[in-house]
């Protein structure tokens, strides 16, 4: 039986690519070979912090001044969402990969020769980009993330609690309401900036 999964998704990019999403209320996604969760609209699901986080990463790749990050709405009937961490969606995803078998095989050859972890991250991608759009329209799963020093306790040790992000990958883009975009936070990159003053102030002119 169906019913209404509804996520509430923060995007972290860089102010200008903020600007841009707001102005024209869609998201452009790009292309990679290598994505958690195959094509599609990224999204941290309720959590801004890891979505600031990656944020900053790309604004200081990008070199630019400003982090942002948006929030999303986007609303999937459960027939169309995978969530790879369900037990029932995990059998699902199964099911779909028995007929998959000729083109698994070709995935596999092409990744011969590669490490194993950029393999394994490769092919899951691969995989999940086989799956028609009009059968799955929304991916989800946690990820372990590289837990930051200060949470690194032995309090959290002792419970077994580690640091994970729950990401989403919207293949239909006509399930993020436009209309409800909005700038959620906005982050100075500080330390490009001290960089770049570093910069000027050792030009000789």
């Amino acid at each position: 039986m169906g019913y209404n999964v509804n996520i509430i998704g923060f995007h972290g990019t860089t102010e200008n690519n903020a600007d841009l999403i707001l102005k024209d209320k869609h998201f452009i996604p790009t292309i990679n070979e290598s994505h958690w969760l195959g094509q599609g609209v990224y999204f941290f699901r309720e959590d801004v912090d890891q979505a600031m986080s990656w944020a900053i990463t790309e604004t200081k790749r990008q070199q630019k001044k400003r982090a942002a990050v948006l929030m999303a709405e986007i609303n999937v009937d459960n027939r169309y969402f995978l969530n790879l961490n369900s037990r029932e969606h995990l059998f699902k995803l199964k099911s779909m990969m028995k007929k998959m078998d000729e083109d698994l095989r070709e995935i596999n050859y092409g990744l011969i020769g590669e490490e194993e972890a950029i393999k394994n991250h490769i092919y899951r991608c691969a995989v999940l980009d086989l799956i028609p759009s009009e059968v799955v329209k929304v991916i989800q799963n946690n990820f372990q993330l590289e837990q930051p020093k200060t949470l690194n306790t032995l309090e959290f040790k002792r419970m077994d609690i580690e640091m994970h992000s729950i990401q989403v990958c919207v293949r239909d883009h006509e399930l993020i309401e436009g209309e409800k975009i909005s700038l959620h936070s906005q982050q100075e990159v500080k330390s490009h900036v001290r960089r770049k003053r570093r910069q000027t102030a050792q030009i000789k002119y």
